[in-house]
This record gives C-alpha cells, sequence and structure tokens, in this order.
C-alpha cells in the first residue's frame, strides 16, 4: 500500500486498457488484499 504508479497509453484502445489497468490494480490482480 501506498506505492504511486504512473500509467500511460496510446491509441485507438487507450481508454480502455487504462480502466483495465485500474480495475486490476484495484482489485489487487485478484490476489484479495
Amino acid at each position: 500500500k501506498g506505492s504511486r504508479v504512473t500509467l500511460e497509453t496510446d491509441g485507438p484502445d487507450e481508454t480502455e486498457a487504462l480502466n483495465a489497468i485500474i480495475a486490476l490494480i484495484g482489485d489487487c490482480f485478484g490476489e484479495g488484499q
């Protein structure tokens, strides 16, 4: 916890890709807390 991550996406699906990455991080990559 408390780590800072900087993400940058580019391309036609950048919004969807960024949202998917944010969801994975928010879910602790499916590993629980």
